[in-house]
């Protein structure tokens, strides 16, 4: 599984700390870890062209694809 994030601030996720379980000792994110565990992740800018460029490349070699963006419509998805 490969976990796509924005290249500068990553996934938001990082930096919760609400959940009761907050940080280890060596200011590892615990709750992050559990959530992500064995996952890879790669930085990419989806606002730009080459950003999207890799996301289809990568998109074409999946077996599935995953995503918490809704569509520009704002219409939402509808379960089949």
């Amino acid at each position: 599984m490969i976990k796509v994030e924005h290249p500068v601030y990553g996934d938001g996720y990082r930096g919760l700390v609400t959940q009761g379980i907050g940080a280890s000792s060596g200011s590892v994110n615990v709750s992050w870890e559990m959530a992500n565990r064995r996952k890879r992740s790669v930085g990419l800018d989806l606002k730009t062209d080459e950003g999207r460029e890799i996301l289809l490349r990568m998109v074409e070699q999946a077996d599935v694809f995953l995503t918490n963006s809704l569509p520009a419509s704002g219409g939402g998805y509808v379960a089949r």
